[in-house]
């Protein structure tokens, strides 16, 4: 495929098979990460792999989480439907950027990060391989810092990005005309 070609085609995916990715496609991944545009190379990325003991606490986690939040516990059936969403791609990366106390610092760094993860993104779906990057409350709980044994002073979690062999590729949303977004002035 040319990069027109899989930036054109890549897709989030959003369910997997239990197939495990290989560590150096995950590795070369990173490395492609580390290519992203970053401003005043500042190198604030932080790519946390996770095995199954870390992915079963970070579902038991958000389990508990959703049951505090909606203050009812969670049937069996949706907590399997919550686990399997931890256990089941074939790789989760959990994301942090360094802080910053400078505001447009960590902003930069910020956006460093997205450009990373589309890098990975593209390189993973070009060599067979489905992503998404989620976030939600598990990522902002403290808990969530002790558990991964990262400092909440130094680094701010950003995101799980679930990898693995889609069992489908979902089709392509409608997208504008580009044209649209281009702001001509004389």
């Amino acid at each position: 495929m040319d990069l027109l070609e899989v930036i054109y085609s890549r897709r989030t995916v959003h369910s997997y098979t239990s197939e495990l990715v290989p560590e150096g496609i995950l590795k070369t991944a990173i490395a492609a990460a580390t290519h992203a545009p970053n401003h005043k190379q500042t190198w604030p990325w932080r790519f946390i792999f996770s095995g199954p003991k870390t992915r079963l606490q970070l579902a038991d986690l958000q389990a508990r989480l959703k049951e505090e939040k909606t203050k009812t516990p969670l049937t069996e059936s949706a907590r399997k439907s919550l686990v399997d969403k931890f256990m089941e791609p074939g790789a989760l990366i959990v994301l942090a950027v360094k802080k910053s106390a400078d505001p447009l610092r960590a902003r930069e760094d910020y956006a460093a990060l997205a450009c990373a993860v589309q890098n990975m993104s593209l390189y993973l779906y070009e060599k067979g391989y489905g992503s998404k990057w989620g976030t939600g409350d598990v990522i902002r709980s403290a808990e969530a810092y002790d558990l991964l044994d990262i400092s909440k002073d130094e680094f701010e979690l950003c995101g799980l990005f679930w990898v693995g062999r889609p069992r489908e590729i979902p089709p392509a949303p409608r997208r504008p005309d580009a044209e649209q977004f281009i702001l001509r002035r004389e």
